[in-house]
C-alpha cells in the first residue's frame, strides 16, 4: 500500500493528534509573525487616533464568553486606544452575558491607564429590549440607563455632561457574536446618522463587508487576526497576537492534509 492510499485511509484521530501537538508545540517553540493591518481595520483606528480629547466612543459588548477568544482581546485595544487618548469610552450590552465582559476590559485597562469610572469611562451594563434600547439612545442615554452597572445614577456623572445622544458621540462601535450589527446600523445608523464599526468573530465577518462596500460602517474588525492588527497598531500586543500562532499552525496543517488528501485521491482513483 502507497503512502498516498494510506493517507486515504488514515484514522481521523491522527489527524487531530496531529493538530493538538501543533497547538502545543506553538507556545513553547517561538515564532515570529509579521502581521499586516487591512484597511477596514486600520479605518477603525484611524477614526478613532483623529479624535480630540473628550471626544465620545460608545461600546457595545453583545456577546458571551463564548466569543471571548476573539472579541475581548479586541475590546481591550480599542479602550486602550480610547483612554490612552482621552477620548471618553461608555460601554453598554445588547446582550446580558456582555455585561461582565465590558467590565473584566475597562477596569483592566483603566487601571492600567489611571483612568476614572464616572469621568474617562463609564460601563452602562444591560437593558431588556435591543431595538428599544438602541432607539432611546438616540433621544437620551441618561434616561435610557438612569444608573451604572454599578448602581450610580448617571445624570450627575462627569461623563455625560456633554453627551447627551448619538449627537454627541462620534463613533458607535459594536463587539457581536450575533446580528447585533445590523440593529445598530439600522437604527443608530440610518435613523441617527450615527457612525458605525463593528468586531465580529472571524465566522460572521463575511456577512458584514457589504456594510463597508455601501459605507454604512466606516470599519470592521474581524476575529482573532482583527484584534492581532489592532493590538499591533495601539502597540501592546496581548492575547490575540499571541493566539495567531496556534491558529496560524493549524491553518498550514489542514491545507497540507487537504492537498495531500487529495493528490492521494487522484493517484489512486483509477486503481482497483
Amino acid at each position: 500500500m502507497s503512502i498516498f492510499e494510506w493517507l486515504l485511509k488514515i484514522d481521523r484521530k491522527y489527524i487531530f493528534l496531529v493538530i493538538g501537538v501543533l497547538v502545543l508545540a506553538s507556545f513553547f517553540i517561538p515564532f515570529k509573525m509579521v502581521i499586516k493591518d487591512t484597511v477596514p481595520v486600520k479605518n477603525v483606528y484611524d477614526s478613532i487616533e483623529k479624535m480630540d480629547e473628550n471626544s465620545c466612543v460608545l461600546i457595545s459588548f453583545d456577546f458571551d464568553p463564548s466569543a471571548e477568544p476573539e472579541l475581548l482581546p479586541m475590546s481591550k485595544a480599542i479602550i486602550r486606544q480610547c483612554l490612552r487618548n482621552k477620548v471618553k469610552v461608555v460601554a453598554i450590552a445588547l446582550w446580558p452575558q456582555g455585561v461582565g465582559l465590558a467590565e473584566n476590559s475597562l477596569t483592566t485597562v483603566a487601571e492600567e491607564i489611571g483612568a476614572k469610572r464616572g469621568k474617562d469611562w463609564v460601563n452602562l451594563g444591560w437593558k431588556v429590549g435591543m431595538f428599544q434600547v438602541v432607539l432611546a439612545i438616540g433621544e437620551d442615554i441618561t434616561k435610557t440607563f438612569s444608573k451604572d452597572n454599578a448602581g450610580t445614577p448617571t445624570k450627575n456623572m462627569e461623563i455625560f455632561e456633554k453627551v447627551k445622544n448619538y449627537n454627541d458621540i462620534d463613533l458607535v462601535i459594536t463587539l457581536a457574536a450575533g446580528n447585533s450589527p445590523d440593529t445598530w446600523v439600522t437604527f443608530a445608523g440610518t435613523k441617527y446618522k450615527a457612525k458605525i464599526a463593528a468586531g465580529v468573530t472571524a465566522v460572521m465577518a463575511a456577512d458584514y463587508y457589504p456594510y463597508l462596500q455601501t459605507k454604512q460602517m466606516i470599519g470592521l474588525v474581524n476575529g482573532l487576526k482583527g484584534a492581532a492588527e489592532y493590538e499591533t497598531l495601539v502597540g501592546k500586543p496581548e492575547k490575540a497576537v499571541r493566539g495567531m500562532t496556534p491558529q496560524s499552525a493549524i491553518h498550514i496543517a489542514i491545507i497540507l492534509f487537504i492537498l495531500l488528501g487529495n493528490i492521494g485521491y487522484f493517484l489512486t482513483k483509477n486503481k482497483k
